[in-house]
């Protein structure tokens, strides 16, 4: 089955997602923001494990730059817990 930016929105009332997020998204991407959310998700397992790296071995700004990554790949998308966790971080 093929997801829709209608998809999109169908998911978000039940995620980590914001809503109004979501919606500007599709309105804004059309078909292209299923895709472009997939992408920005199938990075963050990466960025997560690479500023767990970062923590291991104390080096405070390379945690601070993950942090940073992650928080503007999530404000773009909506994960709104993400980012206010990340800005703590960073």
């Amino acid at each position: 089955m093929k997801e829709t930016p209608t998809a999109l929105l169908d998911c978000a009332e039940n995620s980590v997602l914001d809503p109004a997020m979501t919606h500007q998204l599709s309105a804004y991407l059309g078909g292209r923001a299923v895709p472009f959310v997939d992408a920005l998700l199938d990075d963050l397992p990466q960025s997560l494990q690479s500023m767990r790296d970062a923590a291991s071995q104390s080096n405070f700004d390379a945690i601070r730059f993950h942090a940073h990554t992650i928080r503007g790949n999530c404000s773009n998308v909506g994960a709104t817990t993400l980012v206010n966790l990340c800005e703590k971080i960073s």
